[in-house]
């Protein structure tokens, strides 16, 4: 989907995106665009900064919040201001595409999207085949799987198990090379340790949070383990500052 008040941009980019087969929505304002997207399955959002009854980046901070798995471009003048390096940090958007813009440039941007939307989606597929390798195991009684580091090898990003101590009993192979071996230790910071413990030790339940480590932000995951006889959590780091890989071309 194209939001934006400039009529001739959202003409272009439509109909330059349906030469490269993309389904393409647009919208000149932002009730237009929060209808069409209740409507509609939408995997990427691309809004100008200025929209008929919104500011770009709040139209974005509602995408974000009622459709969070969508991947959101911002077209704007200043790519690097403040207020767009903060939204970035907060991933209230994930990409800018800078003006003036030519149609490479919105297709590298389209293609960056769309490679989001893939990575995203084998996170999501990952996850689900480690926590139903979990079920399994547990409902046969038979030795733990998740805590095989040949079976959290299958997800892309860092991951590890911690013990009731809040210790690392068990890293996959991207930890060990992207986290551990920066940290020189094959433990957690303490400051991250404290974060986990204190939040696990009010709620047991699934959180994230975003965390500063080895001049890098990652947004961690923790899935706490409840089936197994002492308390165990799983943590997956998928790091902020890299390019993420279309779960379809709808735009």
């Amino acid at each position: 989907m194209a939001v934006g008040q400039d009529t001739n941009q959202l003409s272009r980019i439509k109909t330059f995106l349906k030469q490269k087969n993309y389904k393409v929505q647009t919208a000149e304002n932002s009730k237009d665009a929060l209808k069409s997207l209740s409507n509609n399955k939408t995997s990427i959002v691309i809004s100008d900064e200025n929209i008929l009854d919104n500011r770009g980046l709040d139209f974005m901070r509602i995408i974000k919040h009622r459709y969070p798995q969508t991947v959101r471009c911002l077209i704007c003048n200043e790519t690097d201001s403040p207020s767009i390096r903060t939204a970035l940090k907060n991933k209230e958007i994930c990409t800018c595409l800078n003006k003036p813009w030519e149609e490479k440039d919105l297709l590298n941007k389209i293609q960056d999207c769309v490679e989001r939307l893939q990575t995203c989606e084998a996170n999501r597929e990952s996850m689900k085949y480690i926590l139903s390798a979990y079920q399994k195991t547990d409902c046969t009684r038979n030795e733990d799987l998740i805590l095989s580091s040949a079976l959290l090898n299958v997800l892309p990003q860092a991951a590890i198990v911690l013990d009731k101590d809040f210790h690392v009993i068990i890293s996959n192979d991207i930890f060990n090379l992207k986290i551990a071996a920066e940290l020189h230790n094959e433990d957690l910071p303490n400051e991250l340790r404290e974060i986990l413990h204190n939040r696990m030790q009010k709620n047991w339940s699934d959180f994230r949070f975003h965390y500063d480590m080895n001049k890098s932000q990652y947004d961690i995951r923790v899935r706490p383990l409840r089936n197994t006889d002492s308390k165990r959590a799983i943590i997956f780091f998928d790091s902020l500052d890299r390019s993420l890989k279309p779960v379809n071309n709808s735009a």
